[in-house]
């Protein structure tokens, strides 16, 4: 009978030792995967809730453009012949359709170039941007801009991408408290400075 000493014996792993490191390993793995996903559709959400500030950003700043130029009339002009003849001359019309909702506003102003001429010399209105109406429609999330010197042409000042705050991929434990912020105004004795009130 042949005997093996003790310390000859051959070491290894059992069965059951590497049964139990591979549910380890599929555990930790399993476990970082779900982590990036976790991560991937946190940071989708982000970027999305980005795009659609940066997209409000932009219509606020057109939309301030055109109502700080409304009423621009140095010549005190009273009636023009743009879009139609005899049109009067009012720097901010609120709900211009008439349908009753505040939704829109037209504004009228003497701008490009300063020359008296509301829109045109009425047979030709061909100065954009002095009769323009600016419209949101709830339904589709979007805001126009209907300039009615250039022929009643409409451009979408946003799309669809406003939408993206209220989409499904950012849920509450993904959208992050925020504290609501203040006016800030460099101004010297302005009601708001810096941040904090004066």
């Amino acid at each position: 009978m042949v005997t093996r000493a003790r310390g000859d014996r051959e070491h290894g792993f059992t069965l059951v030792e590497l049964l139990l490191a591979l549910v380890v390993s599929i555990v930790v793995v399993g476990g970082a995967t779900l982590l990036s996903g976790q991560m991937q559709g946190a940071y989708r959400a982000q970027m999305e809730e980005a795009a659609a500030q940066q997209e409000g950003r932009y219509v606020l700043d057109q939309i301030e453009r055109y109502l700080r130029s409304a009423g621009n009339n140095p010549y005190r002009v009273e009636t023009t012949g743009c879009p139609i003849a005899g049109t009067a001359v009012m720097a901010i019309r609120l709900d211009p359709d008439g349908d009753g909702l505040d939704d829109d506003v037209r504004l009228q102003a003497d701008v490009g170039p300063t020359n008296g001429l509301i829109g045109g010399n009425g047979t030709t209105c061909n100065e954009p941007d002095e009769d323009v109406t600016i419209a949101h429609d709830g339904a589709g999330n979007t805001v126009t801009l209907t300039d009615h010197n250039a022929g009643g042409h409409t451009r979408a000042l946003t799309d669809a991408v406003v939408t993206s705050l209220r989409s499904s991929t950012v849920t509450p434990a993904t959208r992050r408290r925020r504290r609501p912020t203040t006016l800030r105004s460099s101004r010297p004795g302005s009601r708001y400075c810096r941040g904090r009130r004066t």
